[in-house]
């Protein structure tokens, strides 16, 4: 039996050095096994092990299969039918890297428990630490979703001082995706239940607990169809008195189930996770418990390909799986799954809430990610090779039919007159619409690109997007909606660059292909209007933009109802028009009155509601009202460095109307630092040539 020493410095040396080159790792080890060649020649092999079939003493020094652990450095004793305390132990039950699990009768009060008792091998200090801290965590979480703890204490074993507690025992308990398979459940059951589990998170988020191994393995469901969280062995406290107690047994260890951990919790730093890496396995599991399947697996891959592909790899859509997910169930699942953490629900109650209103049928606040957010994450990706930046265009073909077209369809036209066509030749016929879609953008990406010399690699992507625009025209003489769905692209880049003279041409385009092919009060018609309105508006045409808000707004009340999302949303552009042409008066009604619907349907935190309340906050200042703007002004921005941080462009916007107000208000010592901030965040956020900027 490998000592725990031996092992210590086996799994912290293969960690060390399995994804050196030869020439590296002989270096490390050079230095690391000076004093043993043996355990060098150990972890070589290790390495060489690992990278013919992962191998189990390798998968267990980065924590990845408890099994294999536990067959390393042995299992606790067997202690069935023996007594611990006042429990009587009756027959082991489970068994994982920390401890063996065992069915327990206690005498005082006469009831069964789970008792857990630390594997032998493992009895280090820190090992002992952490498992005494897994008692105090759960000792503290009381919620019907997590399993209660009892006791926790010591015992002798062999002159040898043992950690075990005593916890809720769970009746005929299966995992998640056992108990979904093996029930039936319908995809309303099993969010019903999914729904459970996410208050129960954020239970133990509240008393300031990640779990950070949140998998089907740790959430049991019991006899009566309740789910309980188990197993917070591996949690962190984000209590910095807590955090001092483990911070020596878990610094650069992948601790957790790595096909459930998040991208940051693979950079195996645990002083970078927060409740948000728990979101993420929360997806990975709804993700599992509607498809059957798991977004991507690696079970079978090296390790450091592995969390290549976690931290990287882009998850497969549940639609390609089952259809039936389409739209918003799938927005609401891939928000959970986004690689930046500042892009998925802040909350595990956000995403219960997000799937509560999904079953009830109401606007979900997820929204799809836009062209611009995969045009970024793929260029932050390549800086080494500008060339390849390029190549996103070709990226967002499949994203561009989901973005500006399945985005706006899937939410408006449930909501539109009801239409004889059958249900599922519709969707069959949409499917090879999009496909077809698809596949043409692409053939004129492809054709743009190569028009670039061979060896031209020092391109900007503005000269890709300069190069797309020129060579639109004449390109789909018979393809007139692919033609719109291009120009939608090129104007959402050059919108986001600040040029918006040069994004103005697109957008009329745009109207103008889809009022002929579709109609002029067809969702992407009303939506390229919108578009258009806004960039006139950005130039100062405010004429213009009025005119088309004021099309687009009757339009929306007319067939999609004076309260519905989107009738609101251009309610508030219209305000904002009005406003800034000097009419605040006219504006503010029609500011307050979309505040007021936003706030109903969406809450009082998202980020349409709070675009309305700064919104309305201008209306007043202009008016002269600055006693009543000033609360909305600080409200709204309170709330945006809160949900989605200073480098929102929102967040900088309201920072500087504030600022403004300040100043307004004869209050200079609290205007200048916030002119300040919002300078230098717009400096890093837009760039120094952006008209924010200038």
């Amino acid at each position: 039996m490998i000592s725990q020493e031996r092992y210590e410095r086996l799994c912290e040396s293969f960690t060390a050095t399995f994804q050196l080159s030869a020439q590296e790792r002989a270096a490390v080890l050079g230095e690391r096994c000076a004093d043993d060649p043996s355990l060098r020649d150990e972890v070589e092999a290790m390495v060489a092990g690992h990278a013919e079939d992962a191998s189990p003493l390798a998968s267990a020094a980065l924590g990845l299969d408890a099994a294999a652990l536990t067959a390393c450095v042995g299992p606790a004793t067997n202690l069935e039918g023996k007594r611990i305390s006042h429990y009587h132990l009756k027959r082991a039950i489970g068994i994982g890297g920390m401890g063996a699990v065992y069915e327990a009768v206690q005498e005082r009060p006469h009831r069964t428990v789970a008792v857990k008792v630390m594997n032998r091998g493992l009895r280090s200090r820190s090992s002992a630490r952490r498992f005494e801290y897994e008692s105090q965590i759960l000792g503290r979480l009381r919620h019907p979703g997590i399993a209660q703890v009892f006791e926790a204490g010591t015992f002798k074993d062999n002159d040898e001082s043992v950690p075990y507690f005593a916890m809720e025992y769970i009746p005929g308990a299966r995992t998640i995706s056992e108990y979904a398979k093996s029930t039936n459940l319908g995809t309303r059951e099993r969010l019903e239940l999914f729904i459970k589990v996410c208050h129960a998170v954020h239970h133990g988020h509240q008393k300031g607990v990640i779990h950070r191994d949140l998998k089907p393995a740790n959430i049991l469901v019991d006899g009566n169809g309740e789910p309980k969280i188990i197993d917070f062995g591996v949690a962190r406290s984000t209590d910095s008195d807590m955090a001092v107690t483990t911070r020596q047994t878990d610094v650069g260890q992948l601790i957790g189930t790595l096909q459930y951990m998040s991208p940051e919790q693979c950079a195996a730093d645990p002083h970078d996770l927060d409740t948000r890496s728990d979101i993420y396995a929360l997806g990975v599991v709804l993700f599992e418990l509607l498809t059957d399947q798991l977004p991507y697996d690696v079970t079978k891959s090296p390790v450091h390909e592995a969390v290549q592909v976690v931290r990287e790899a882009t998850p497969i859509r549940p639609s390609t799986i089952d259809r039936t997910l389409r739209g918003d169930l799938e927005t609401i699942t891939l928000k959970a799954l986004e690689k930046d953490r500042e892009r998925r629900y802040p909350s595990a109650v956000d995403l219960a809430q997000d799937l509560r209103r999904f079953l009830n049928h109401e606007p979900i606040q997820a929204r799809p990610p836009s062209a611009m957010y995969h045009l970024h994450r793929f260029v932050r990706r390549n800086r080494p090779m500008a060339f390849a930046a390029a190549a996103i265009v070709v990226v967002l073909v499949g994203g561009i039919v989901t973005t500006s077209r399945q985005a706006v369809m899937a939410n408006d036209a449930r909501e539109l007159a009801v239409q004889a066509r059958d249900e599922e030749a519709d969707q069959r016929a949409k499917a090879e619409t999009d496909k077809a879609l698809a596949e043409a953008v692409y053939e004129f990406m492809h054709h743009m690109l190569t028009a670039f010399p061979p060896g031209h690699h020092d391109i900007t992507l503005r000269e890709v997007l300069d190069g797309a625009a020129e060579t639109i025209d004449g390109e789909f003489p018979d393809q007139p909606l692919v033609e719109a769905e291009v120009r939608y692209m090129i104007w959402s880049m050059y919108v986001k660059l600040g040029d918006y003279h040069l994004a103005e041409p697109h957008a009329r385009e745009m109207v103008a292909i889809r009022e002929r092919e579709l109609g002029e009060e067809d969702p992407q018609t009303l939506l390229a209007m919108d578009r258009l309105a806004r960039g006139l508006n950005h130039q100062g045409k405010r004429t213009l933009a009025e005119r088309l808000f004021r099309q687009v707004l009757d339009s929306r009340r007319r067939v999609l109802g004076e309260e519905h999302y989107l009738t609101v949303e251009v309610m508030n552009n219209l305000g904002m028009v009005l406003q800034e042409d000097g009419r605040a008066k006219e504006a503010e009604p029609l500011i307050r009155r979309a505040w007021e619907v936003q706030a109903r349907i969406f809450g009082d935190e998202h980020t349409e509601t709070l675009t309305s309340m700064n919104n309305l906050a201008l209306a007043l200042t202009r008016q002269g009202k600055l006693a009543d703007a000033e609360p909305l002004y600080e409200r709204s921005l309170e709330i945006r460095r809160k949900t989605v941080g200073n480098e929102d462009p929102g967040t900088i916007t309201n920072m500087n109307n504030l600022a403004w107000h300040y100043l307004d208000m004869d209050k200079p010592a609290e205007a200048e630092p916030l002119f300040r901030e919002a300078l230098e965040l717009s400096r890093r956020v837009h760039g120094e040539t952006h008209p924010r900027i200038v």
